[in-house]
């Protein structure tokens, strides 16, 4: 989904939770594999997202965004980094519960985790629920 249309369907429900990922050293695999590989490969894991999941591109091509149900958010978060690695890719996330406040800032308070977190141990998730 593209970014503008994720936002535009956003709407605030308690029952979600904002899962954040950021792909551990893209530019590496860029220029090892290709970017057409690398985007190949990102939309082999897109493919496997649920009905009950959104998932989005956000700022740069190493991040998304995925809106869960906050019941299976560690469930969802732990298969998608799981169909991640077995495309050879590294990805940090972080879950968080969904605020009634404008999608940017929630995406924001799991995007800040995600950063924090890669300076400690990439390749793995915080859930911040």
């Amino acid at each position: 989904m593209v970014r503008s249309q994720f936002e535009n369907s956003w709407k605030y429900d308690a029952n979600k939770a904002i899962i954040f990922f950021d792909i551990d050293n893209m530019k590496i695999l860029n220029s090892t594999l290709g970017y057409s590989e690398v985007d190949d490969r990102i939309q082999r894991v897109f493919s496997n997202v649920r009905k009950n999941e959104l998932i989005a591109r956000w700022y740069s091509g190493d991040e998304f965004v995925i809106i869960a149900p906050l019941k299976d958010a560690m469930l969802c978060a732990q298969r998608i980094r799981s169909l991640f690695n077995n495309q050879n890719i590294s990805v940090t996330g972080a879950i968080v519960p969904v605020f009634d406040i404008p999608l940017k800032d929630n995406v924001k308070k799991a995007s800040d985790i995600v950063q924090d977190l890669k300076q400690l141990q990439r390749g793995t998730i915080f859930d911040d629920r």
